[in-house]
């Protein structure tokens, strides 16, 4: 909903006041947020009256809208034959996608009798208007027999139009090639199409000619192979950069080269946090490094900063003092960061307060933390809670209190402990 993406309510009304003022394509966006509710309450009614608004206007989508609207009656009565009226009316005006939904009708008997041939039918006039999808989707029929009898080559032919349209199907080929599905097992082949649908810009491709090659599936094992694709892949803003890394780190089919695999997961760290404990965990670990406690905790730190939950690392660390002197204060400031991500970490500070670690035994401070890690689905802190009351060991004993929390820990996973505190009862 451009610059209001996070503000429903402030974006429709810019869509209301831009739809009196005659602008088209808001009279379509307006109408998809009344149909789903979006910072509106949903209305088909008025959702419908844009929609329409927005075809006598020269929108070609929006008869496709309405089309969808009666086939799955969502916002009205469910009626085919205004479905496909509508997206006749869409086709007439150059949109492809219309001729795709009517031989999805056809094929799945959705208001209309089931006719694979009628289907098809719908799907060859989708591909001559443009559409990859479509032609993928009978190329997926004939691969799979759904439908229409298996084919292999019919199959492969139509993937090729796919793929002629939209690159990406060009690795549904590959498949087939490399798991000899209808056809005789053919890794050079395969590698082929796998490259023909990079060269059409399918990123995907590329990463995935790279993760055979590494892992020598359909293929022999090459690792200098596989990471020039995951390079390829990286050179076209595929987040390939944590695969080369972890090649290196490990030794898959290289020698172990830890410096090239922290040069490889720095620049992955603007791709995700995991690559920022990736190397954390080298400095900790000391693998392939000199141990360095110092660059762990920073490098955890970057991680926690994208993704909260690796804030545990650095409680661990500390509570363990693995490297720096214990630090329970320390450990529980880092675990309370993580439960911005996941409550289910108060569970770790209920542990620490029920046997001491790290900081002075105390029930109280034990409960209240297992309760907001219970709270939070945490079925291991309601056991905690169960026995605690049971014991009378670090709290009062309650049995009223331990059967809740038994209850609760065998109605969500079925726990086998609970359950067996329960039958003794």
């Amino acid at each position: 909903m451009g610059i209001f993406s996070q503000n429903s309510d402030e974006a429709i009304k810019w869509f209301r006041m831009a739809a009196d003022q005659g602008y088209v394509d808001s009279y379509l966006k307006l109408g998809s947020a009344l149909l789903e509710g979006d910072g509106v309450a949903i209305n088909g009614e008025e959702a419908l009256d844009w929609f329409m608004i927005a075809d006598e206007n020269g929108n070609n989508t929006a008869a496709v809208s309405i089309g969808l609207m009666y086939r799955d009656g969502n916002g009205v009565p469910k009626n085919a034959d205004e479905a496909i009226k509508w997206l006749k009316i869409a086709l007439e005006k150059g949109n492809g996608q219309a001729a795709l939904e009517i031989a999805r009708m056809h094929l799945n008997g959705n208001g209309v009798p089931k006719n694979i041939e009628e289907a098809i039918k719908w799907y060859e006039l989708a591909v001559e208007k443009g559409s990859g999808l479509a032609a993928s989707e009978i190329a997926r029929k004939y691969r799979d027999g759904n439908g229409v009898p298996k084919n292999a080559r019919e199959a492969i032919r139509w993937f090729r139009i796919a793929s002629e349209k939209d690159g990406r199907f060009a690795t549904d080929i590959a498949q087939m090639y490399l798991d000899g599905n209808g056809v005789p097992q053919n890794a050079a082949e395969a590698i082929k199409w796998y490259k023909f649908a990079v060269e059409k810009g399918s990123v995907f491709a590329a990463a995935d000619i790279a993760r055979r090659y590494r892992d020598g599936i359909g293929v022999p094992q090459n690792a200098a192979e596989a990471i020039k694709w995951f390079k390829i892949a990286f050179d076209k803003h595929f987040p390939s950069a944590g695969e080369i890394a972890r090649i290196y780190r490990d030794g898959i089919g290289v020698p172990q080269n830890a410096a090239e695999a922290i040069k490889w997961f720095k620049i992955a760290v603007e791709e995700d946090a995991t690559a920022a404990s990736n190397i954390g965990r080298m400095y900790r670990d000391g693998v392939g490094v000199t141990m360095n406690v110092d660059e762990a905790i920073r490098w955890f730190k970057i991680a926690a900063e994208k993704d909260a939950n690796y804030a545990t690392e650095i409680a661990r660390i500390y509570l363990e003092g693995k490297g720096v002197p214990q630090n329970g204060a320390e450990a529980i400031k880092w675990y309370k960061k993580a439960m911005e991500k996941d409550t289910r970490t108060a569970a770790d500070i209920g542990y620490m307060y029920k046997l001491g670690e790290g900081v002075a035994k105390d029930g109280a401070e034990a409960v209240k933390w297992f309760k907001i890690a219970a709270d939070g689905g945490d079925n291991s802190a309601a056991e905690n809670l169960g026995k605690m009351y049971e014991e009378g060991k670090v709290v009062s004993r309650n049995k009223e209190e331990a059967i809740k929390w038994y209850k609760l820990a065998v109605d969500r996973s079925r726990s086998g402990e609970a359950l067996l505190r329960l039958c003794g009862e």
